[in-house]
């Protein structure tokens, strides 16, 4: 996560992130679906913005854990 912190462009920086995530995520077999504003934002190649990045997959704990070790806050709603 430290070197997503160095990348200036911030849609660069999302997909970086998104890659993290997502890297983390299939180990365990897991396939997190790119979904909302930031596939939107990826689609129309920076034509719309956001400043999210939404994901679906199964409910799993270790996404919970994973999370969690980058450094990301669970948010209640």
């Amino acid at each position: 996560m430290e070197k997503a912190k160095r990348i200036s462009e911030r849609f660069e920086r999302m997909l970086f992130v998104l890659g993290i995530i997502t890297k983390g995520l299939c180990t365990k077999g897991l396939k997190p679906i790119l979904i909302g504003g930031c596939a939107l934002e990826f689609y129309t190649y920076g034509g719309y913005n956001t400043m999210d990045i939404d994901i679906a997959l199964p409910e799993d704990e270790y996404y919970n854990e994973l999370m969690k070790t980058l450094g990301f806050k669970k948010e209640g709603r």
